[in-house]
């Protein structure tokens, strides 16, 4: 198990540091917070950058979300196979390492992304600069995700 959360847990941190790379990138060329003229005016770089963000976020979340969650709660000794995503959730905001209700939050702005037209230019910058926010949150939960991790190895090798 450690093996495949050690796997998982150097994805995510790929993704994340990937991430940062094109937020930096973004925000250096465009500055932040974005304007809605820059999906207005068909900016291919724009565009890619957008893209790449939106992607990498998505891959991000659900690493964490589909995969380290439940290893790192089975691999602490905590039962969570059988669990709901929910109760996963639950767990995880006793042990301080994220908020259930910013967590639902960051997902659904994951999902609004699929869900947005052209003609709501409004509703999409509005929803890219909160995913640019709150990549900062993403990599909150996934430093205490990697502490927890590393306090069960020091449990374990006592």
């Amino acid at each position: 198990m450690k093996e495949i959360l050690n796997f998982y847990i150097n994805l995510a941190e790929e993704k994340l540091n990937t991430l940062n790379k094109y937020k930096e990138k973004l925000t250096v060329i465009y500055g932040f917070p974005l304007k809605k003229e820059y999906f207005l005016e068909n900016d291919i770089e724009f565009e890619e950058l957008m893209d790449a963000i939106v992607y990498k976020f998505n891959k991000l979340q659900s690493i964490m979300g589909e995969k380290i969650f439940k290893l790192v709660l089975e691999y602490a000794g905590m039962e969570a196979r059988e669990k709901s995503f929910l109760e996963i959730l639950s767990l995880l905001e006793k042990e301080k390492i994220l908020d259930m209700r910013k967590w639902r939050e960051v997902r659904n702005l994951r999902n609004s992304f699929s869900h947005i037209y052209p003609n709501e230019a409004d509703e999409m910058i509005e929803n890219a600069n909160l995913l640019i926010e709150n990549i900062s949150y993403l990599q909150e939960v996934f430093q205490k995700l990697k502490q927890f991790k590393e306090k069960t190895d020091e449990a374990y090798s006592k």
